[in-house]
Order: structure tokens, then sequence, then C-alpha cells
């Protein structure tokens, strides 16, 4: 139709970054949020690079709230990610760079862990996250990356505060 198709647009929630707006997604990535004006899976925001060190929550936890000081980042991220091109589902927004250098891939993360992406325990305070080619990289290796890392680090769901042992 012509004119009045916008708020059609809005009715539709999707993630700015991983363009999904799928439950299973919603499950493995954490609730959509509002950062701004921008939807986005906390999880595809917290964990992608130009916001999680800004993220001063442990990434264990989910909070299921956008953080105000992370909206700044989390629009950077969606910025710079509309450029990249997430090789499995072939979608902009992939924010998840592999960390060899020369490649070029960058990941959307639900498409990241069920397309045998890797990353190491420390990941994402230190970025050793590996596509699937460099996932037997020495490198790779050398960091202990496994996909059984990235499934753990999004299995995590929100816990209420345990006490320090």
């Amino acid at each position: 139709g012509e004119g009045g198709g916008n708020a059609e647009m809005e009715e539709r929630k999707f993630c700015r970054l991983c363009q999904s707006s799928s439950e299973e997604d919603a499950k493995l990535v954490g609730a959509l949020l509002q950062y701004g004006k921008l939807w986005v899976h906390e999880m595809c925001a917290r964990l992608s690079p130009l916001v999680t060190e800004q993220d001063r929550t442990p990434k264990a936890i989910r909070t299921g709230r956008a953080a105000e000081n992370l909206v700044p980042h989390v629009t950077k991220e969606v910025r710079r990610a509309q450029r990249l091109k997430c090789p499995v589902c072939k979608k902009a927004g992939g924010s998840y760079g592999c960390n060899m250098p020369r490649c070029s891939k960058s990941y959307h993360l639900p498409c990241a862990m069920r397309g045998g992406c890797v990353c190491s325990d420390r990941f994402p305070e230190s970025w050793d996250f590996y596509c699937k080619v460099h996932a037997s990289h020495p490198d790779a290796k050398f960091v202990h990356a496994a996909n059984f890392h990235l499934r753990r680090l999004l299995q995590r769901k929100a816990m209420p505060s345990a006490p320090k042992s």
C-alpha cells in the first residue's frame, strides 16, 4: 500500500544486530530490549565489541533491562554492523568478527553458535572468537576456544545474586 505503512513496521520488532524476531533466538540471546530507539537482544548487544567493555554487569547475568549507559555504544555497534554481512544467513548486522588477522568474517551471535564459531572461556573480555574455518587454527587451540564456551555463555540465565564464596 501507499503511505501509512510505518505503523506496520513499528509493530514487527526485531533485533537490529542479528535481524531476528524468533522466540528460539530470544531463548538463546535474551529478550529484545529497547536501547534508545533500537530494539536489540540483550546478549547480542552486551557481548558485541563496541559495547562489552562499557558493560560492567557480569556477562553470566541477564538483567532483562537496557542499561542507559550502553545506549550510545549499542547505537554505534548497530551502525558499524550494518556494513557487515553474516556468512551464515547472508543478512547485514554481523558484529562478531573472527579474531584471525585478515579474516573478514563477521557473524550474528545466534548464527555464530549454530555456524560452528568458537571462543575461549575468557570471551568477550578477551576477543578469543574464531570462525568455523579458523576454529582449528593453532591460535584458537592455544586459548582452548570451543563452541561449547559460546553455548555455555549464552545458556547462563539471570541468577539471584549468589553469596560470594
